[in-house]
């Protein structure tokens, strides 16, 4: 909000501040009751929302970007029941990969 932007780039004891503008709407000098704001506390429910919509139409959800990172990742294909098993494969792929481009390699060497 402009008035806090304003508020908390004053000079040190620079006093009178700006009313908040919830203050000043309900034209109060404090908050009757300490730390609670309409601002803050405001809760409004999505009354007509489809099922993949937020059930808080205000404030808006605060996306999770640990899910989102997490669900960019492609999924484990790894069976780590047969953990030893599986890397047998994938080292034997390796080496008949590796002797197949070594095959090559040779095979262009030869040719003139």
């Amino acid at each position: 909000m402009e008035v806090d932007r304003i508020n908390v780039a004053a000079p040190y004891g620079d006093y009178p501040r700006l009313r908040g503008v919830e203050l000043t709407a309900r034209g109060l000098d404090r908050l009757l009751q300490p730390n609670i704001s309409i601002v803050q506390e405001l809760r409004l429910p999505c009354f007509d929302c489809a099922p993949d919509m937020p059930l808080m139409a205000y404030p808006l959800p605060v996306p999770n970007l640990a899910l989102q990172a997490l669900s960019m990742m492609p999924p484990d294909n790894f069976d780590w029941r047969n953990w030893h098993e599986e890397c047998e494969k994938r080292d034997r792929r390796a080496l008949q990969e590796n002797r197949r481009q070594i095959a090559e390699a040779e095979a262009r060497l030869r040719t003139p």
